[in-house]
Parts: structure tokens; C-alpha cells; sequence
């Protein structure tokens, strides 16, 4: 379009430059021939100043249209660019807002993490110490002794028997010991036929 107009000015310029070409032919020619008198100077000049006046004006048009017109295509340019630039600039923000959410989630995760790793940690180190009590305690006869009463009986109540139902604790059971005295097992377990099991832990 802008071409179009750039030739449609020029042709309107060449042909307002030939006609002015034309008349001062006419002129030269008249003069030559012919003096003009004062009137038909005036008259002429008058035509000449019409003439120029008149290619100002359409040049004056011309640049304002073409002016205009690469206006509205600058404009036209910037709504196209906008149009291509919104949607990656909003893919960018998403993906922005994404990476600080997994940044912050990955922060609250590492953080529970060391703390569960502090809890082992810390459980780790007193499983350590009740173990090392324990070891210390079994080393003693009377507490070894206590510790094997004590989970003979509850794996008495795991299995279902209840006291003095289905087993005795540390009953006097006939018979001599070694040292002359009666026994005294840990338990005695009762089963039908009034037959009985006799357990030492």
C-alpha cells in the first residue's frame, strides 16, 4: 500500500514538474516571441504559484496519509507482538510460581526429614542405653532370674491360660532338692487328666 502511494506521488510530482517544464517553454517561447506586458506577467506568475501550491499541497497529503497509514501498521505490529509476547510471559509466570511451590514443599520435606532422622537418632541412642542396662542387669543372677519369670508369664498370657486356671506361679512341689529343701519351679502348668507340666525359665 505504502509503494502504491509513493508511486502514485511520484507520478503526480513528474507530472506537475512536466507541466511546469511546459510552461516555462510557453514562456521563454512567448517572451521571445512577444513582449508580455505587466498584466499577463502577473497572470502567469499567479499560475505558477497555483501550480506549486498545489504540488505542496498533495505532497502535504500524501506524507501525512503515508504517515497515518505507518501508524496504524505500527500499531497493528505492536497489538500482533503483544499478542505472541502475553502468552509466554503467563507461561512463564505459571512456571515461576511452580518452581517456588516445589522449592517450598521441598523445604517443609527436608525439614520433616531431619527431624524424623533426629527422632532414629535419638531412639537409636536410647535403645543403646536400655540395651546396655539390660546386659548389665542379666549379668546379675536375681535379675536374670526375674527377667525369665516374668516373660515365662506373659507368654503364658499370650498363649490364652490364665492363673490359677491353667498355670501356677513358683508353686512348693514335692520332691528334695539339692539342697535338701523342697522345689519351687517358676511354673506349673495344668492339663487335663490332672496331669501337670513342671517349667523352670
Amino acid at each position: 500500500m505504502e509503494i502504491l502511494l509513493l508511486m502514485l506521488a511520484a507520478i503526480v510530482f513528474g507530472g506537475a514538474v512536466g507541466s511546469l517544464i511546459v510552461l516555462l517553454r510557453q514562456k521563454r517561447q512567448v517572451q521571445e516571441d512577444t513582449a508580455l506586458n505587466a498584466a499577463a506577467e502577473a497572470q502567469w506568475e499567479a499560475l505558477v504559484a497555483k501550480l506549486l501550491a498545489g504540488i505542496n499541497e498533495t505532497f502535504r497529503d500524501t506524507s501525512k496519509h503515508l504517515r497515518e497509514q505507518s501508524e496504524a501498521d505500527l500499531g497493528q505490529r505492536q497489538k500482533a507482538i503483544e499478542g505472541l509476547v502475553k502468552p509466554l510471559q503467563e507461561t512463564l509466570d505459571k512456571t515461576e510460581r511452580q518452581i517456588r511451590e516445589i522449592e517450598k514443599e521441598r523445604k517443609q520435606d527436608q525439614g520433616s526429614l531431619k527431624e524424623q532422622l533426629e527422632q532414629v537418632s535419638h531412639g537409636q541412642r536410647l535403645l543403646q542405653t536400655e540395651t546396655s542396662r539390660l546386659a548389665q542387669a542379666l549379668k546379675n543372677p536375681q535379675v536374670r532370674g526375674n527377667w525369665g519369670e516374668m516373660t515365662l508369664r506373659r507368654t503364658a498370657e499370650l498363649a490364652g491360660m490364665i492363673e490359677h486356671c491353667d498355670f501356677e506361679e513358683q508353686p512348693k512341689a514335692g520332691g528334695a532338692g539339692n539342697n535338701g529343701g523342697r522345689l519351687r519351679p517358676d511354673m506349673i502348668v495344668h492339663l487335663p487328666n490332672d496331669r501337670r507340666v513342671v517349667v523352670d525359665a
